[in-house]
């Protein structure tokens, strides 16, 4: 079934505890994407200015999708946003203060992808502004420590 040699590797992948990844199908097209994410995302580690400016420029995103009623793009903002939040640049700190802190920024980005949901453009509004409350909170925190 295999040949001498690859055998060999086999063993010596197994022996060293390096992963060996199997695929009997080709990635379709989103599964390639999310790879590819995953690598690029093990290969860069953005610096903490370069990370916020990741998440100053979705809000610039969600701002613009305020102004033009777009609650696809505002939707979509939200989304990221949560999403950076869960990446392990986001966690500058681990005290209990700031991870409560976190986790109400998750809840204003899950309540403004709802408003955008129900393209309630007042509704929108104001959980954008609880997003940013957030923010200046928790960049309050930080710098007070």
């Amino acid at each position: 079934m295999f040949s001498k040699p690859a055998v060999s590797v086999l063993l010596i992948c197994f022996l060293c505890e390096v992963p060996i990844f199997v695929s009997h199908a080709p990635l379709n097209h989103e599964q390639g994407k999310v790879f590819q994410q995953q690598q690029q995302d093990q290969e860069t580690t953005l610096s903490t200015s370069d990370f916020m400016k990741v998440k100053l420029d979705i809000t610039r995103e969600i701002v613009g999708g305020l102004a033009m009623a777009d609650f696809t793009k505002i939707a979509q903002g939200a989304e990221e946003l949560k999403k950076l939040s869960l990446e392990s640049g986001w966690n500058v700190l681990t005290t209990p203060d700031y991870l409560q802190l976190s986790a109400e920024f998750r809840g204003s980005t899950d309540r403004l992808r709802q408003a955008a949901a129900s393209k309630n453009i007042d509704g929108t509004t104001l959980a954008y502004f609880e997003v940013t409350l957030n923010c200046v909170r928790c960049h309050k925190y930080i710098r007070d420590k």
